[in-house]
């Protein structure tokens, strides 16, 4: 890997050590979550993973129900460079599943519910649902996603120092450059891409509107694929 592309994820890591979306305080008693240890060579345990659904380790609240929150971490995932993997549970918004670690007795059941899809139906079909909530915007993602060659696995890429509750980064390839940000807070945040976008009219890919980068608001945890209209 060249030097470039280093020091860019470097900035990226140190992005994720200051996330407004991962400094909820986790408590195993709250979210329901089991930690699973390890045995060291030394006969010592060590953490080894956290059985927990991805859905409930970025809301932090099991009586949590923002969609939003949830959709701007996987809109996190879909931008970044290489080839993003969605778990099912993630696409349909599933919680944890406490009742299933009681039957089994394995704490990795808790990401695992085997869903009557009957009910599954019925959730997706009522547009206040949890469920549907982060399904229908998440499919549009990754259809949204692969229409752009600057989201080519090998597309360059640049992390763009915004705002600390912003996330951003230049996706692009010969024919497209995007810009794509994520409010990882829950406040609304006045952006400026001034002499970092090539021009002041923009659409964004998600929702189709023209916008213009001299100044623009980003809504708590909303995201935006901003392509340059040159």
């Amino acid at each position: 890997m060249n030097g470039r592309y280093v020091f860019q994820l470097q900035k990226f890591c140190y992005f994720l050590n200051q996330s407004y979306l991962f400094t909820d305080r986790i408590n195993q008693c709250e979210l329901g979550f089991r930690e699973d240890n390890g045995q060291n060579p030394d006969g010592t345990n060590s953490p080894y993973e956290l059985n927990i659904t991805y859905v409930d380790a970025i809301l932090a609240d099991k009586n949590s129900t923002r969609a939003d929150k949830f959709l701007a971490s996987q809109a996190i995932q879909y931008v970044l460079p290489g080839v993003p993997a969605t778990y099912i549970h993630s696409l349909l918004g599933s919680r944890n599943w406490v009742e299933g670690v009681k039957q089994t007795g394995r704490a990795r059941t808790i990401n695992r519910e085997k869903l009557p899809v009957e009910k599954l139906i019925s959730e997706l079909n009522h547009p206040e649902s949890f469920r549907a909530r982060v399904f229908f915007p998440y499919l549009n993602l990754i259809k949204t996603r692969k229409k752009q060659s600057a989201f080519h696995p090998n597309a360059g890429f640049e992390i763009l120092q915004i705002d600390p509750k912003v996330f951003g980064i230049k996706r692009y390839s010969k024919n497209q450059t995007i810009y794509a940000l994520t409010n990882i807070s829950s406040k609304t945040i006045s952006i400026s891409l001034s002499g970092t976008a090539s021009t002041d009219q923009t659409t964004d890919l998600i929702t189709g509107e023209t916008v213009n980068t001299a100044t623009f608001n980003l809504n708590p945890y909303q995201y935006m694929w901003l392509e340059d209209n040159i």
